[in-house]
């Protein structure tokens, strides 16, 4: 058994279906290669939890020769209703976005900074309550 030890919110760890989605598979994707390779997963990168199957992004990248493409998404959202969502390739491009959208109303100052407590969104709230944020997390 691995020593190895790994923090449970770290998003580097997902269930096998979740992770299968996030590389562009049906759900069913890791269950069925490891099947066929099971020795593509070094020890440690995957794991059963009762019935459900959790493996790391390392363990993914070794399975699937691939890793994870991360995009982000600009959001503009008012008392948790998302109102625009834009999937970005990167970082700048999203970050632009969100500046050129400050920018529409009047804000040239902005210098990005978190907006939640993990930092993940990044953004401004407005006075009216309306919040303009990139982020890497997706709604689907």
């Amino acid at each position: 058994m691995s020593e190895k030890k790994y923090d449970l919110m770290s998003h580097d760890l997902m269930t096998a279906p979740e992770a299968s989605r996030r590389w562009g598979y049906e759900e069913s994707y890791v269950r069925q290669m490891i099947k066929k390779y099971p020795d593509r997963i070094p020890e440690g990168e995957i794991r059963m939890f009762g019935k459900t199957l959790v493996i790391t992004s390392k363990g993914m990248e070794n399975l699937t020769g691939q890793s994870l493409k991360e995009y982000w998404y600009f959001y503009i959202e008012k008392q948790q209703i998302v109102f625009k969502e834009v999937k970005y390739n990167s970082y700048e491009e999203a970050l632009e976005r969100l500046m050129d959208e400050l920018g529409k109303r009047g804000i040239s100052n902005y210098v990005p900074a978190a907006i939640d407590d993990q930092n993940q969104r990044i953004g401004l709230q407005l006075d009216n309550g309306t919040l303009l944020f990139i982020t890497t997390n997706g709604r689907r």
